[in-house]
């Protein structure tokens, strides 16, 4: 339909034809969120998709327009919070991963979020980062939720487990 980021990824959009249900976007109520955001909504959504999938090889497109300090993402991820999610995602196909560079507009903020994704890649542990349970957040992640019909099976069954985690 022409439309490119940003100004996409409402949560209803889930991909078009073959493609349809694909696609899981999580939209933000507002700019600033970060680390504890992020990691709720990965812990919570992304993940379970993920391992539903049983991947043999991760393969992730490392824009850093969240990081702290970027100019058009407006969020407030941090480098502990990427090497958080990198090594969740470790955790999939064996830890056979491959990240690749591709965006962002800080070059403070990608060298450094690059930085802790890469020690976590080489082994290092990642920082201990606290997720707090936000309302809002629990809204946003809900609302990914009403689209889980048109994820394919696999994934609907993990993001319908992660829903009902959440109502309880």
């Amino acid at each position: 339909d022409g439309s490119f980021y940003p100004g996409t990824g409402p949560a209803e959009e889930v991909g078009v034809r073959e493609g349809a249900g694909y696609n899981v976007n999580i939209p933000w109520p507002h700019s600033g969120m970060g680390d504890a955001e992020y990691l709720l909504a990965f812990e919570r959504v992304v993940m379970p998709i993920a391992r539903s999938y049983n991947p043999e090889l991760v393969l992730v497109s490392a824009g850093f327009d969240a990081a702290h300090g970027d100019p058009l993402g407006g969020c407030n991820v941090t480098p502990y919070g990427y090497g958080q999610m990198t090594n969740m995602l470790r955790g999939l196909a064996g830890g056979r991963m491959v990240v690749a560079l591709e965006g962002g507009y800080n070059l403070r903020s990608i060298s450094r979020s690059m930085e802790a994704v890469v020690r976590v890649l080489l082994g290092d542990a990642p920082p201990e980062v606290q997720v707090p349970e936000g309302e809002e957040i629990e809204e946003e992640v809900q609302e990914v939720g009403k689209y889980r019909a048109m994820v394919p099976r696999a994934a609907g069954v993990a993001l319908a487990k992660v829903i009902a985690i959440q109502q309880r």
